[in-house]
């Protein structure tokens, strides 16, 4: 089993720019999240992973949002 664990789209353990950078490629169709860095991505859960994921998880990654 894997544990997922949102916002970490890349799978590194950690949640970085990066991740908002994977989230972007899928959104513009450049890459696509699968299986659970798809559902890392998904972060309202509602089966959809666009932009405003990116904008979340950059936010959090400045200190801005204290969870995801």
């Amino acid at each position: 089993m894997t544990m997922v664990v949102k916002g970490d789209v890349t799978g590194t353990g950690e949640i970085e720019a990066s991740d908002a950078r994977a989230v972007l490629r899928h959104v513009a169709k450049l890459d696509e999240l699968k299986g659970e860095f798809f559902a890392a991505a998904d972060l309202n859960g509602d089966g959809d992973v666009d932009a405003s994921a990116a904008r979340m998880i950059l936010r959090y990654v400045a200190g801005l949002e204290k969870s995801l």
